[in-house]
C-alpha cells in the first residue's frame, strides 16, 4: 500500500514538472532578427523585423533604430503580421553601426524587451516591390527551427500522456484491492 502511494506521488511530481515544463514554453519567444544581431550588411536593410515564437500584439509594440551615439533614426510605421513585427529602414541609411531596441507584449500578457545591433557597410539599395522579396528572407527564419519546436511539443505532449495514464493505472489498481 506504501510502495503504490509513493510511486503515486512520484507519477504526480513527473506529471506537475510536465506541466510546468509546457506553461513555460506557452511564452513567445524571440526566434530571429533581421538583420541579425552583430552583423555587417553591405546592402542597407530595406525592413527591420523581429519575430517570435508566437503571435504578438500591436498595442505596446515598438521598434526603435539608433545610430551608435544614440540619434534616434526615423523609421516606417510599425507591421504586425501574426508573429512578425517589422519597419521600413529609411531609404537613406548611412553607413555606420546602428543599434536596434525593441518591445513587444505576447498574447498572454508577457512583455518582451530586447536589443540587437547591426553594421552598415554603406551601399543602398532601394527595393520597389517588397513581394518580390521572399517572406523567408525578410524576416531571417530558418523554417527547420520551427520544425524542431514541433517535435520538442510533441515529445512533452506524449510524455505527459504516458505519465497521465500511468496515474490512471496505478488509481484504478488501487481501488480494486
Amino acid at each position: 500500500m506504501r510502495f503504490i502511494r509513493l510511486i503515486s506521488a512520484i507519477a504526480l511530481a513527473l506529471f506537475g514538472s510536465f506541466f510546468i515544463a509546457t506553461s513555460a514554453n506557452a511564452h513567445a519567444d524571440l526566434v530571429s532578427t533581421s538583420p541579425t544581431d552583430g552583423s555587417d550588411v553591405d546592402v542597407a536593410p530595406a525592413q527591420i523585423s523581429i519575430t517570435f515564437s508566437e503571435p504578438v500584439l500591436e498595442a505596446g509594440t515598438a521598434i526603435v533604430l539608433n545610430q551608435a551615439d544614440g540619434t534616434e533614426i526615423p523609421v516606417g510605421p510599425l507591421n504586425l503580421d501574426g508573429s512578425t513585427i517589422s519597419v521600413a529602414s529609411p531609404a537613406d541609411l548611412a553607413a555606420g553601426e546602428y543599434k536596434v531596441t525593441w518591445r513587444a507584449a505576447a498574447d498572454d500578457g508577457h512583455v518582451l524587451t530586447g536589443e540587437f545591433g547591426f553594421t552598415f557597410n554603406g551601399t543602398v539599395v532601394v527595393v520597389d516591390d517588397l513581394a518580390s522579396v521572399s517572406p523567408m528572407a525578410q524576416t531571417g527564419i530558418d523554417p527547420r527551427t520551427s520544425e524542431q519546436r514541433n517535435s520538442n511539443s510533441w515529445i512533452i505532449l506524449l510524455a505527459s500522456f504516458v505519465v497521465s495514464a500511468t496515474i490512471g493505472t496505478i488509481y484504478a489498481t488501487k481501488k480494486r484491492k
